[in-house]
C-alpha cells in the first residue's frame, strides 16, 4: 500500500466516489425527478472505471508468477524418480532418496530459477493405493497441489513393466487437470537400450508432450528446463499493465467491484430504477474499500456537501 498500486487505486477511488455521490443525491430529491448527472455520461464513465479495474484484475497472473513463481508439479507413482529429479533441478540433496516405495509421505515445496524464471517445485508422494494412513494423506495433498498446478512433471519410469497403466493414468490426469501445461518425463533412459520407441507410444497415446531423462546421471535435464521454460512462456510474459496485483485478496475484491460496476451499467442502460444503480456503484466502493480500508458513508456525504450547497 505504499506504491504504484495504492496511487492507482486512490484515482479510481475517487473517481467512482464522484459518481456514487451523485447517484445517492438524485435519491434525495426522488420527488422532483431530477438527475444530477445524464445516464449517458455516468455510463461513459461507469465502463472507464470497469476498464480499468478489469486491467488490474487481468494483471493478477503475472503479478503471481512474480511473486511465487511457477507452480510446477512432479507427479507419478512410486519409485519413478521425483525425489531425484527435484534434487537433480535444484542442484542439492533437499528430498530423501530411496527404492523403498512410499518414502515421500509429504510434499516439498522447493524454488529454482531458470532463464530468469522462478519455478516453484512440489515433489508429492507416488501416486498409488495406500494402506497406511499417513501415506494415504500424503497421497491426498499431492493431488491437491496437482490442482492448484501451472505446470506439471509426471515422471514416468520408462523401463516399467506397468506402462500400459501408466498411460492410463496420464490420460486420467491431463482429463481432471486440462489447464495445467503438461509434460511426460521418461525417466530411467540409462537402464532401456531402447527407450526411443516407447517414448513414442507414449506421446501417441496420451497427446502429451514426452522428453527422456535419467535423473540420476543428469541426462536430458538440460534439456527438460529448457522445455519448461517455453511451455511457461506465455504465462510469464510481461503484462501491459504498469501496475500488477499480487495479492489474492486483492484480485477478488477487485473482480468483484468490475462485476458490481457490470452490474451498474447494465442496469442503466435497462432504464433501471436510481436506487439499484446506488446499490451496485456502492458496492464497488465496498470492494475497493476492502483493499484500501475506507469507509464509504462518511465519504459520500462530504463529497455530496463539497459539490453543493444543501444543509444537514
Amino acid at each position: 500500500m505504499k506504491g504504484d498500486l495504492s496511487q492507482k487505486l486512490s484515482g479510481l477511488r475517487e473517481q467512482l466516489l464522484r459518481s456514487c455521490s451523485l447517484v445517492e443525491l438524485e435519491l434525495d430529491f426522488s420527488e422532483e425527478d431530477v438527475q444530477f448527472q445524464s445516464r449517458d455520461e455516468l455510463s461513459r464513465q461507469i465502463a472507464e472505471l470497469r476498464a480499468e479495474v478489469t486491467r488490474l484484475v487481468d494483471s493478477y497472473q503475472h503479478g503471481r508468477l512474480l511473486a511465487e513463481g511457477v507452480a510446477t508439479v512432479i507427479a507419478g507413482r512410486p519409485n519413478a524418480g521425483k525425489s531425484t529429479l527435484l534434487n537433480t533441478l535444484l542442484g542439492q540433496e533437499r528430498a530423501i532418496v530411496s527404492h523403498m516405495p512410499g518414502t515421500t509421505r509429504d510434499y516439498i515445496e522447493e524454488c529454482f530459477i531458470h532463464d530468469k524464471t522462478m519455478f516453484r517445485l512440489t515433489d508429492t508422494a507416488g501416486l498409488r493405493e495406500a494402506d497406511v494412513e499417513i501415506e494415504h494423506e500424503g497421497i491426498r495433498r499431492s493431488r491437491m497441489k496437482m490442482a492448484e498446478a501451472d505446470l506439471m512433471l509426471y515422471l514416468l519410469d520408462i523401463g516399467s513393466d506397468r506402462l500400459e497403466e501408466e498411460i492410463g493414468d496420464i490420460i486420467d490426469i491431463r482429463q481432471q487437470h486440462p489447464y495445467a501445461r503438461f509434460i511426460v518425463v521418461a525417466n530411467k533412459i540409462d537402464r532401456v537400450p531402447q527407450a526411443e520407441p516407447l517414448m513414442a507410444r507414449v506421446e501417441q497415446e496420451t497427446v502429451a508432450e514426452v522428453i527422456g531423462i535419467s535423473a540420476l546421471e543428469g541426462r536430458g535435464i538440460k534439456e527438460l528446463k529448457e522445455r519448461m521454460g517455453a511451455l511457461v512462456k506465455d504465462l510469464d510474459k510481461l503484462h501491459e499493465a504498469s501496475v500488477l496485483v499480487t495479492s489474492l485478496r486483492h484480485y477478488e475484491a477487485l473482480r468483484n467491484a468490475s462485476d458490481a460496476l457490470q452490474n451498474a451499467g447494465e442496469l442503466i442502460d435497462h432504464h433501471a430504477d436510481t436506487e439499484l444503480i446506488s446499490f451496485e456503484l456502492r458496492s464497488a466502493l465496498d470492494y475497493v474499500g476492502e483493499i484500501t480500508g475506507k469507509v464509504v458513508n462518511e465519504e459520500i456525504l462530504n463529497t455530496i456537501f463539497e459539490r453543493f450547497c444543501i444543509g444537514k
